[in-house]
């Protein structure tokens, strides 16, 4: 008797995430060259990292959500690049801040606190068996809460343009987290994540 062996080919799987990561990576680089970042101005200096660490991190993303058997073992290393990236771009976030509205021991202090966050947080992804976005999501959204009290205030202070943008941007941000937490789907090739992206593409 003879026995038929079927071998199957690995494939994309989910491609329009994929996709949606690949396009906020573009956007984010197009977003560091127009911001033109220097050693000379540290805000700009931090976001621009932010930007940089958001794009590895979705890059890695959207490779590990699409090139999944493709990947094998190495899978959960690349989409454990994605978690931790997105933790250094949260920190990036806060020195932007940081850099921008405070000064002399307040700030030294207050680096001292987001540079222990950052090491905290990563320790605890590594230490994981299983990395899920919601961790992603809990560190993320405790710091930007934080952040978007202080900018609140401030704007309500100084009525500053660029103020306004920024929680704009955090509030986008929240929304997209929200409607992917849920798992809002729209169609079987078009899941929470995309919209997350979408979504999220507006808010930078």
């Amino acid at each position: 008797m003879k026995t038929e062996q079927t071998h199957s080919n690995p494939k994309i799987t989910e491609a329009m995430t994929m996709i949606t990561d690949y396009f906020i990576t573009l956007q984010l680089l197009i977003f560091i060259f127009w911001l033109k970042p220097s050693f000379s101005n540290l805000p700009r200096l931090s976001f621009s990292l932010m930007f940089l660490a958001t794009a590895i991190g979705a890059f890695a993303g959207g490779t590990a959500h699409g090139f999944t058997e493709y990947l094998g073992k190495h899978q959960k290393l690349t989409w454990s690049i994605a978690v931790q990236s997105i933790g250094i771009a949260t920190t990036f976030f806060e020195l932007g801040i940081i850099f921008e509205y405070f000064s002399g021991i307040l700030r030294t202090t207050l680096i001292l606190i987001v540079v222990i966050q950052l090491l905290a947080y990563e320790y605890w992804i590594l230490s994981k068996e299983e990395i899920k976005f919601s961790n992603v999501i809990i560190n993320y959204g405790s710091t930007t809460v934080i952040g978007l009290v202080y900018l609140t205030i401030k704007y309500i202070d100084v009525q500053n343009t660029e103020i306004g943008y920024l929680i704009i941007a955090i509030v986008i941000g929240f929304v997209a987290a929200g409607i992917q937490q849920k798992g809002l789907t729209l169609h079987k090739h078009f899941n929470h994540n995309d919209i997350y992206h979408i979504i999220q593409m507006f808010g930078f």
